[in-house]
């Protein structure tokens, strides 16, 4: 959807925000890219010589908002904490175009936790499906630390962030699963 959306090509210039080179080598993707992370993988370049993946810190970005076709995020912007999640904002809105998806807060079932209705339980409770429950499912949850930091978004808050951009619900079986906020130069 993001490549038809933005008609992206060969000659096409992305800066992956959050994101990490693997998804876009399997994609094969044929543009530039640029992915920015503070993970812990090989920097340098991928693929064909046409992924690059810097480990950084998003807030300090030198990159010119000429320097990108577009700002594609996925799953980023709830990881900044709810304080910083203006900030991330402001530093997409630089670029002309963009498209950050975020996971809806209320779809049932959460992504990171795997447990129904996480969300609207009581802290105390999703810091022990965190520990426990996710445990169960996976070998490593790595997302226990963030239990108390991380923030999904609703439609409002999307917008609120994210004024200028027309805001597009993914749906799984008519259950809004996520929210991409997409702005076209």
């Amino acid at each position: 959807m993001l490549i038809e959306t933005f008609q992206l090509s060969e000659e096409s210039r992305v800066l992956d925000l959050g994101g990490l080179p693997y998804d876009w080598v399997e994609l094969d993707f044929p543009g530039q890219v640029v992915c920015v992370s503070l993970s812990a993988i090989r920097e340098g370049t991928w693929g064909k010589g046409n992924i690059l993946y810097v480990r950084k810190d998003v807030f300090e970005l030198d990159y010119s908002p000429d320097d990108f076709d577009v700002v594609y995020s996925n799953s980023l912007l709830e990881h900044v904490g709810r304080e910083n999640q203006p900030r991330l904002a402001g530093v997409v809105r630089r670029f002309p175009s963009y498209w950050v998806q975020v996971p809806y807060r209320y779809f049932p079932i959460e992504p990171h936790y795997r447990a129904p209705f996480f969300w609207s339980l009581p802290q105390p409770v999703r810091r022990m499906l965190a520990r426990r429950w996710t445990s169960i499912l996976a070998r490593r949850n790595y997302y226990q630390d963030e239990v108390d930091s991380m923030w999904l978004l609703d439609r409002e808050e999307m917008k609120t962030l994210f004024p200028e951009a027309q805001i597009i619900e993914e749906k799984v079986l008519g259950i809004v699963k996520s929210l991409i906020a997409l702005r076209r130069a």
